[in-house]
């Protein structure tokens, strides 16, 4: 099932409140994803999408590009489905036709939580847990409607410089995309 999306341009706050550090949700492979307590992380990543969204599967090159150059450095990536009323069949199908690496799945809790308006968004954890980036993956959609080159990969600029024990100078973007359902 495809669901259709309100396109929008939306400031996606930064992670306020909640405690996810025991968080365990189901992955549509049928296995427990436990993003914030694999003490073999140094960080991770969730990217929430939405099956529908236009914006978001034309990111999947980029995702893919980020999740091959820092899964291999213990980096955690996931995808996240705030759909209402998708199935984990689709979220599979939808990741296995668009080529799609990172581990997906379903929650709509913790995006409500962690304040995230539009997709994709990605949310950058240190390995306390601690939210250090939240925003647009790079800046290939400066505005609706308008795509062109990325100048700044801004979620691999945050990765890069958390792992290096950088402060992140940019901490929250603006996110070109999808609103959530």
């Amino acid at each position: 099932m495809v669901l259709s999306a309100l396109v929008a341009a939306v400031l996606s706050p930064v992670f306020c409140g909640g405690d996810f550090a025991g968080a365990e949700f189901s992955g549509v492979d049928g296995k427990p994803i436990i993003p914030f307590r694999d003490p073999s992380k140094k960080a991770t990543v969730l990217i929430y999408v939405l099956d529908g969204c236009p914006i978001a599967r034309k990111y999947t090159p980029e995702i893919n590009r980020i999740y091959r150059e820092f899964s291999p450095r213990s980096v955690g990536m996931y995808l996240v489905f705030a759909e209402p009323d998708i199935k984990p069949d689709t979220v599979k199908a939808m990741t296995r036709d668009f080529g799609l690496l990172p581990r997906a799945f379903i929650d709509r809790t913790l995006a409500r939580q962690s304040k995230i308006k539009a997709v994709p968004t990605a949310v950058l954890y240190d390995s306390k847990g601690v939210v250090r980036y939240q925003g647009r993956i790079d800046d290939r959609f400066p505005a609706l409607g308008v795509q062109r080159e990325p100048r700044r990969r801004d979620l691999h600029i945050a990765i890069t410089q958390l792992m290096a024990g950088k402060r992140i100078t940019v901490q929250r973007t603006e996110t070109i995309g999808c609103l959530l359902p």
